[in-house]
């Protein structure tokens, strides 16, 4: 018997506390509670910006309600499924607004069991301003000294975007003139890639830190900056001597003597000290003749040349030796082919010698003979000719200019 009553009071208890569930979460609905932190958004800003017109600052505080509703309805509700919406697509000029904002429940309850007895705030403030686009020209600034053989060509640096377009509210993005990026070179010894954060400046150079409302077309400047090796190079050319002519007679002055080159550290390192540009032949040159030398034709592929002259000009200046003219008629050609009949139509030349004017006395015209080869003539036709000079006695002399016969075969 005693165990049946026991049995009996705690069935009794288990259909109580059942009963008080049930009346508690269904028959009682006037159950009052409090959900905090509710976050504030808002819907209609793309019919703002439309209108030229953007929010540049709301108050975002987290809202708090308080509800009457069913105790099962209130356990299903919190500030995570639960939202404040404020909206502001009626909006037609800048300016400042307290505006009337929802509140959303989840779709897991029934709103129509829910009464909002309270709001921690009425209104939500919010400012709005004219939306304005702009673009802005973007420049480069540097500071710092690459090492001592080593050259930053400022005038090759190159950078993108050149420009940058900012998007939000007027008063600050029309006090923007410019964007500013800058760099170190300093101890650089190649050529590097940076990507560098802009910096925005007024008209006056002040800079101006953009809110997080303005929009700017790119965060970064990727930059390319140049340093390169550098190295001084002498410049020099071949020359030909002839009869009377040495290194003691003749001197070749080179303007410029020297350039500057650069390039990779690599090629760079490979030149010599020097660079011959070409040759002189200076049996076909007089005092004071000059020679041009493409300077690029003789540069390594890679090598730049900085000092940035195209021509390097020769000068020759003979010393010590004179120049006389003969008039000759000793004239022979050599080889005549069988073939075709010869005709000579130069019947005398010029010879002009030259040597040490003691020398130069004691030659005359008869000790001087022209000889053509024709062997190498094999069509018909009228021909220039180079013809070689013997001299009697082979004196230590030599001649200037090449000495040319007309020839016709026919």
């Amino acid at each position: 018997m005693q165990k049946h009553r026991v049995l009996l009071f705690f069935v009794s208890l288990l259909v109580a506390i059942i009963a008080w569930i049930y009346v508690v979460t269904t028959v009682a609905p006037d159950t009052t509670g409090t959900v905090s932190g509710i976050g504030v958004s808002v819907i209609g800003d793309t019919t703002l910006e439309a209108r030229g017109l953007m929010i540049t600052e709301m108050d975002t505080s987290a809202v708090r309600v308080e509800l009457q509703t069913s105790r099962a309805t209130l356990s299903k509700l919190n500030s995570g499924n639960m939202g404040a919406t404020v909206d502001v697509s009626r909006i037609t000029e800048a300016g400042e607004y307290d505006l009337s904002y929802a509140v959303s429940f989840p779709d897991t309850v029934n709103t129509g069991e829910i009464q909002l007895l309270r709001k921690s705030v009425d209104k939500i403030h919010v400012t709005v301003c004219n939306l304005v686009t702009k673009t802005i020209p973007m420049e480069l600034k540097w500071s710092g000294q690459v090492p001592d053989g080593y050259l930053f060509d400022e005038g090759k640096v190159e950078f993108s975007p050149e420009t940058l377009t900012l998007q939000g509210p007027d008063f600050e993005v029309n006090s923007i003139a410019k964007a500013v990026a800058t760099f170190d070179v300093s101890e650089l010894t190649e050529t590097v890639v940076q990507q560098q954060v802009p910096i925005f400046l007024d008209e006056l150079g002040n800079e101006v830190v953009l809110s997080e409302v303005t929009a700017v077309s790119a965060n970064e400047v990727t930059m390319t900056v140049p340093v390169m090796r550098y190295k001084d190079i002498r410049l020099a050319v071949d020359l030909l001597y002839g009869a009377g002519i040495n290194s003691d007679n003749v001197k070749v002055t080179l303007d410029p003597e020297s350039i500057r080159v650069s390039g990779d550290s690599d090629i760079i390192g490979a030149l010599g000290d020097s660079i011959t540009l070409g040759s002189i032949d200076l049996t076909q040159a007089e005092n004071n003749d000059t020679f041009p030398f493409q300077l690029q034709m003789y540069l390594p592929k890679g090598v730049t040349n900085v000092s940035g002259e195209p021509l390097v000009t020769a000068t020759v200046a003979f010393t010590g030796l004179a120049v006389r003219t003969f008039t000759v008629t000793d004239i022979e050609l050599l080889n005549e082919p069988e073939d075709y009949e010869v005709v000579l139509s130069t019947r005398a030349v010029t010879v002009r010698l030259r040597g040490s004017q003691e020398l130069l006395d004691t030659i005359s015209a008869e000790q001087i003979h022209v000889r053509a080869d024709l062997a190498d003539m094999e069509q018909g036709g009228t021909y220039t000719v180079v013809a070689s000079v013997e001299i009697d006695g082979n004196p230590d002399v030599g001649v200037v200019r090449d000495v040319e016969l007309i020839i016709t075969l026919s």
